[in-house]
């Protein structure tokens, strides 16, 4: 009987980094705000500024 040579863990990081790691191209923050992207739901930035004017 003899031994069999050990071999190394897998790299389960380098096997599915092809699936996962694609690229994408980056939003226009500043064009997709005066478009009308809401970035937050339910929060006006208005709302501060109606609030310092009333008082």
């Amino acid at each position: 009987m003899t031994k069999q040579p050990v071999s190394e863990p897998r790299n389960y990081v380098a096997k599915n980094a092809r699936a996962f790691n694609k690229s994408a191209t980056f939003e226009d923050r500043k064009k997709a705000l005066k478009k009308g992207k809401v970035k937050h739901k339910g929060h006006s930035p208005y709302q501060d500024v109606t609030a310092a004017v009333a008082a």
